[in-house]
């Protein structure tokens, strides 16, 4: 007698967890970064989006600079793209990290609503982030554009 299939479900394997590495923590931490400054100096000021991503020195920096927005009636619309160029150190159990990225920015001013051509630009910045793990959560330090 031949079974067609075996009498018990044999289990299978199952996949191994995806490990992720420094570069992609990261990015991660940086695009979060991107997406809180164009919520928080965007039109709708969202400046609480700020407390998720910095800590201080830069928090206090970043939320004065969108307040500043909300008092002057103006504001900004960001596209953003990354690329990780290096971390340091190679360890993801860190918790600092000192990552160079570059980071392209299309930025257009508006002031009183209307965009102001002169203020707006694209540029490829190349980036230095201070990141500090904070409760399993990567968080921004400190920020410099690098020559």
């Amino acid at each position: 007698m031949q079974l067609s299939e075996p009498p018990v479900e044999i289990p299978t394997a199952p996949e191994p967890a995806a490990e992720i590495g420094v570069q992609d923590m990261a990015k991660r931490a940086i695009d979060d970064w991107l997406a809180a400054k164009r919520a928080a100096l965007g039109e709708s000021h969202n400046i609480d989006e700020l407390n998720t991503i910095l800590l201080e020195p830069a928090l206090s920096q970043w939320r004065n600079r969108a307040e500043s927005g909300i008092r002057e009636n103006w504001y900004w619309e960001y596209t953003h793209s990354v690329e990780v160029l290096k971390v340091d150190p190679e360890d993801p159990a860190a918790d600092a990290l000192t990552v160079d990225a570059e980071v392209t920015e299309q930025a257009n001013f508006y002031e009183l609503g209307v965009r102001d051509l002169s203020a707006s630009y694209d540029e490829t910045l190349t980036m230095r982030y201070e990141l500090v793990r904070q409760d399993g959560n990567w968080l921004i330090q400190a920020m410099n554009k690098l020559d």
